[in-house]
């Protein structure tokens, strides 16, 4: 059985070897290659280069003339990203929905990275965009923009902050860069939270109610269910397509398929330690996840407001190209200040 198992795995990957499109390889020179060295703090230079090919769709959900300058020399492989080019459009619209009144004139960006929203959304002129992020990514944005070929200008007042979340201090940077945690502010923290561990998101809310007002709004991107668990539903997935085609091909792939569909998490875990050792993937450094965010913020005194998993209804946009929604959810929720 075990040999079966094997023989049906090792048929699947042919099949889906020869149906996979070629890919570039990826070049990674000059700021690039600092992903390397800290992959978590320039998976924004990658997701840059998610945003430009977006932005040469026929119909592209936004257009983000900085995102090539920004990906310095980090090149992709062309294609389009769903999943980034959903999350981009979905905090655009939440961004530009609660600064749209006038009333909200602070917009919080923790963990910035390579953030353009503040060249390209319509936002109040008399707002402040706060971006926060390590010193060497703000030294790299801000060196890149300089350096490109064309004059780029914030459609609001931009303000970058170096700073280390880990740090408590970030706070009170921010209020020395002129944040007023008094007045309203729309909170984006986008593709950061499943990088941390629990008590470095606890900490960071805890550090963030101290800055809100009741009318103040937030937006986190974060995943579901274990790293492992939601490993297996990808592999299943795959699995799922790859003996669909099997089946099509050939009676004879049958037996093999069968065994195949019967593997476990056990078996794909000895798969996995019998794998060479390859480069890391941005997945790969994910911390936390969290099944039941309404109960999780509020303890941490946040109203959750609306929580919707990508690819769902609400965030598709007509291009999610997956059977089941993803096991990432955004949720944007309200301080319960009176607590």
């Amino acid at each position: 059985m075990v040999l079966v198992w094997f023989l049906g795995l090792a048929a699947v990957a042919t099949v889906c070897r020869l149906r996979r499109s070629k890919t570039s390889s990826e070049k990674k020179t000059g700021s690039a290659a600092k992903i390397n060295e800290d992959l978590v703090a320039y998976s924004s230079q990658i997701i840059c280069i998610r945003r430009a090919v977006e932005s040469e769709q026929e119909n592209p959900l936004f257009v983000d003339p900085l995102a090539a300058v920004l990906a310095g020399d980090y090149e992709g492989d062309g294609k389009r990203s769903p999943r980034i080019s959903i999350r981009t459009k979905y905090f655009d619209d939440f961004l530009e929905s609660a600064v749209s009144t006038g009333t909200v004139k602070q917009i919080v960006l923790p963990a910035a990275g390579m953030d353009s929203r503040a060249y390209r959304l319509v936002v109040p002129e008399d707002a402040t965009t706060y971006e926060i992020d390590q010193e060497i990514v703000v030294e790299t944005k801000e060196k890149l923009i300089a350096e490109a070929s064309e004059a780029f200008v914030p459609k609001c007042h931009l303000k970058r902050i170096r700073a280390d979340l880990n740090n408590k201090n970030w706070g009170e940077k921010l209020i020395e860069a002129g944040f007023k945690p008094s007045e309203p502010s729309v909170w984006l923290l986008e593709g950061l939270l499943y990088y941390l561990t629990e008590d470095q998101v606890i900490s960071l809310f805890q550090t963030i109610s101290t800055l809100l007002t009741e009318e103040s709004t937030l937006l986190a991107s974060l995943t579901r269910g274990s790293r492992k668990d939601n490993r297996g539903k990808r592999f299943n997935l795959r699995i799922k397509a790859c003996i669909s085609v099997l089946s099509k091909l050939s009676v004879r792939f049958r037996d093999l398929t069968s065994s195949v569909s019967r593997c476990s998490m056990a078996d794909i875990d000895k798969l996995d330690s019998k794998r060479p050792a390859t480069a890391p993937s941005l997945t790969s450094k994910f911390k936390w996840s969290c099944d039941k965010p309404e109960e999780f913020f509020s303890s941490l005194n946040f109203t959750v407001v609306d929580s919707v998993p990508v690819g769902s209804e609400k965030a598709n946009y007509g291009i999610w190209n997956r059977p089941d929604v993803s096991s990432v959810i955004y949720v944007s929720m309200k301080p319960r200040t009176g607590d």
